[in-house]
């Protein structure tokens, strides 16, 4: 009898053994075949959404995807997020260095006080200073960034720094704390740098309505200055989270003239996501003018509102 309730017992345990052991697996398996679909009806699965989901905040470090998990020509696995690419190698996903690839120096150095709390240096040679070194060190740091290799510069009217995995922008108009800083959308770029496939942007297809979560405003001078009495042309591009353009959107455009002066006039958004606007210019008044885009209509988004500059010259 004894002997019986000792192998029941280990019999028992066998089967409890395997049990937790098909519960383990059954776990890793779900785990790598999990997929979730985002606003801009990309999806992300396995090791690239583990990766994903392993910091608290991925939607701000990283963005959302812009494509699906695709293997590019030189064989290796490949994602596309608004602010980052992931990398499938053989000993996991790491971040393709957007930064060290996309960085060239040569623009001008930024005199920008970017807020109070002293300055880090690096073994880059660079140091980062203020509210982006608060951002800096509270979003993960060197391992989630890589080390600062350029010093604060001026790209067109915004203040910028460059790390190996990031591009840190200021954006002094933000209404909303915490919003100074922001993470440069490194992924669109990179992909319009290697020249990749186009149709790889097209969102997943479905019968739902998208609703817009983000817009995003996108404003660029005809040429960066004016002679004399020449008109400016500005042109405005609205696309929503998904890249698709956004029509009938009402606009608030903002003119401060060289002397100062200040003009807002309405626009709406043709069916392309698209406005022009033409900005007389006097030729007495020279200097540099800026144009600020503003949307009315309310969306959940902090980035809809955009600005560009030019010169008008004698």
């Amino acid at each position: 009898m004894m002997i019986m309730r000792k192998s029941y017992r280990a019999a028992l345990a066998i089967f409890a053994l395997l049990v937790l052991a098909a519960a383990v697996s059954g776990a890793g398996d779900s785990q790598s075949e999990a997929r979730e679909l985002f606003p801009t009806r990309h999806s992300v699965e396995g090791a690239f959404l583990d990766f994903y989901r392993a910091i608290p905040n991925p939607e701000l470090i990283y963005g959302y995807p812009i494509t699906e998990a695709f293997t590019d020509e030189t064989g290796l696995r490949v994602q596309y997020f608004q602010r980052a690419r992931f990398e499938l190698r053989p000993d996991g996903v790491v971040l393709t260095p957007l930064g060290s690839v996309l960085y060239h120096p040569g623009r001008p150095r930024s005199v920008l006080n970017t807020g109070s709390g002293g300055c880090r240096g690096f073994d880059s040679g660079f140091r980062v200073c203020g509210g982006f070194l608060a951002f800096f060190n509270a979003h993960g740091g060197v391992e989630q960034f890589g080390r600062p290799i350029s010093p604060v510069e001026q790209d067109g009217v915004r203040h910028v720094q460059y790390f190996d995995y990031a591009r840190l922008e200021w954006y002094p108009e933000s209404r909303e704390s915490g919003l100074e800083v922001r993470i440069g959308e490194l992924g669109q770029l990179y992909f319009d740098f290697l020249e990749e496939d186009p149709g790889r942007l097209v969102s997943i297809q479905t019968n739902d309505i998208i609703q817009i979560t983000q817009l995003r405003i996108h404003a660029f001078a005809a040429t960066a200055a004016v002679r004399g009495a020449a008109d400016q042309q500005v042109y405005i591009i609205v696309q929503d989270q998904t890249y698709a353009p956004v029509a009938g959107l009402e606009l608030a455009i903002t003119i401060r003239y060289p002397d100062g002066r200040l003009e807002t006039h309405p626009a709406v958004s043709n069916a392309m996501g698209f406005v022009e606007v033409v900005i007389p210019v006097d030729p007495d008044r020279w200097g540099e003018g800026r144009v600020y885009i503003q949307a009315i209509a309310a969306v959940p988004d902090p980035e809809k509102s955009a600005q560009t500059s030019f010169w008008s010259t004698r």
